[in-house]
């Protein structure tokens, strides 16, 4: 049950990131990630810590539980953007 749980929070920050048009480069600095890090959790093979789950909810404008939802295809990415 739990990788299945991994793979779909991993797949949804996956579709998030795409949505705000960001690199998992980008990702990883503006939550302050290791890269490495950012691709094991999108992949499902590592999961993320509830620290970056809350930066991730963050940075996405979105309520942490909406990563373990399923069916939340509707959700957007309202980026947190600095501003300039």
């Amino acid at each position: 049950m739990s990788a299945t749980i991994d793979v779909l929070v991993g797949k949804r920050i996956a579709g998030l990131r795409e949505v705000a048009q960001l690199s998992a480069g980008d990702l990883a600095f503006r939550v302050n990630a290791d890269l490495d890090r950012i691709y094991r959790i999108e992949a499902g093979l590592e999961r993320p810590a509830a620290a970056l789950l809350a930066r991730l909810a963050h940075l996405f404008g979105i309520p942490i539980w909406s990563f373990f939802e399923p069916g939340n295809s509707h959700l957007r990415a309202d980026i947190n953007r600095p501003a300039q």
